[in-house]
C-alpha cells in the first residue's frame, strides 16, 4: 500500500498464505514498515453432468438430483426445488441447472443441461397391450403379452435415468426379479417401434 494516504487492494491470485508489507510514504508520517499474512481460501472445484440422466418425459414425477460434486451443494434453476427436478415444473426443452458449492466462505458453480420430453403417445395400450403384475412387487414380476414384433429390448430404469438391467425377449411371457434393487419406483421402458414405458412399484420388507 502506498501514495498520499490511499490504500492498495490486494487481489489473491492462488490460494494460500501471502505475505503483505506497508510503509508510510508520506512526508508528515514516517515510521517502520508492517508485515502481515493473508491466507486466501481456494475456490471449491465443482462439477455437474446431467448427461448421464435419461430424458425425462414432462408428465414423469419429481425426482432428487445427485449427480453435482462435491456433495452439499445447492441447485437452482427451471424446475428445480431443494434437490428435486420437476419435470412438469420445468416444461419440455433444454434447461440449464446450477449447482453451487460454499466452503469456507469461498463459492464455486457449475451448470449443465437437462432435456425434458415430451413422449408423445409412449402410453399407447393399443400398439402395447403389455401386462406387468404383480404391481406394486415384493420382488418378481411377470411381463406377458409382449409383442415379438414391435419389443427389440426391455430396459429396466430407475428414477434417476440409470440403465440397470436390459432384456431382449425371447417369449411373449418372462419373469424379472428385481429382489436385488432397493424399494422404490423404475420404469420398464419397451424399445422397438417405437418407445412404451410402465412404471413399477417395488416394496422390499
Amino acid at each position: 500500500a502506498s501514495g498520499s494516504g490511499n490504500i492498495g487492494a490486494f487481489t489473491p491470485n492462488t490460494a494460500g498464505t501471502s505475505t503483505i508489507s506497508v510503509t508510510p510514504t508520506l512526508a508528515t508520517c514516517t515510521g517502520a514498515t508492517i508485515t502481515f499474512t493473508i491466507n486466501a481460501n481456494p475456490i471449491p472445484i465443482v462439477s455437474l453432468d446431467l448427461s448421464t440422466l435419461s430424458p425425462p418425459c414432462v408428465y414423469d414425477p419429481a425426482f432428487i438430483l445427485q449427480v453435482g460434486s462435491p456433495s452439499g451443494g445447492i441447485y437452482s434453476g427451471p424446475g428445480i426445488s431443494g434437490a428435486n427436478f420437476n419435470p412438469a415444473s420445468a416444461g419440455v426443452g433444454t434447461h440449464t441447472i446450477t449447482y453451487s458449492v460454499t466452503q469456507s466462505g469461498c463459492t464455486g458453480s457449475a451448470t449443465s443441461s437437462i432435456v425434458v420430453d415430451a413422449c408423445l403417445g409412449i402410453s399407447d395400450d393399443q400398439l402395447n397391450p403389455v401386462i406387468v403384475y404383480p404391481n406394486p412387487t415384493t420382488g418378481i414380476i411377470t411381463i406377458d403379452q409382449i409383442d415379438m414384433v414391435k419389443t427389440n429390448r426391455i430396459v429396466l430404469v430407475d428414477y434417476f435415468g440409470r440403465e440397470l438391467k436390459t432384456i431382449i425377449p425371447g417369449a411373449k411371457n418372462i419373469q424379472l426379479d428385481l429382489t436385488p434393487f432397493s424399494s422404490g419406483l423404475y420404469i420398464l421402458r419397451f424399445e422397438g417401434h417405437g418407445i412404451f414405458t410402465i412404471r413399477i412399484e417395488l416394496n422390499q420388507f
